[in-house]
């Protein structure tokens, strides 16, 4: 894979590079969610919306817990 476009992405504590492959004419993302957990997918999605939604997907589901307030 190499990228000649990316775009940062902050979400949910983690952070994700969202990145296009003008060879396989593919996006795909790499991303460190909030708990430290990283992920790398596969170049395979044909738009930069649907690496971006995976991309969020991931980092939600690797958010950290919010913290629980006493009553």
């Amino acid at each position: 894979k190499s990228a000649s476009e990316s775009i940062p992405l902050h979400y949910a504590g983690g952070d994700a590079v969202i990145h296009h492959d003008p060879g396989a004419d593919a996006w795909w993302y790499t991303a460190t969610g909030a708990d430290l957990q990283e992920d790398e997918s596969e170049a395979v999605y044909g738009t930069s919306a649907e690496a971006i939604a995976r991309a969020t997907e991931f980092l939600l589901t690797h958010a950290r817990p919010a913290p629980h307030e006493n009553a």
